[in-house]
């Protein structure tokens, strides 16, 4: 078993649990979301 397997998979394989990328796509939406925001701003 990998590294990451015993660090982040609680000795699964952590790849297969959604809860390894809900957090990352969260941020990256919320940050994309900003961007809009500021673009929006910055235009007025």
């Amino acid at each position: 078993m990998c590294e990451l397997c015993k660090q982040h998979g609680r000795g699964n394989r952590w790849y297969l649990n959604p809860e390894n990328y809900a957090r990352p796509f969260y941020r990256k939406v919320e940050k994309e979301k900003e961007k809009e925001q500021w673009q929006v701003l910055i235009q007025d």
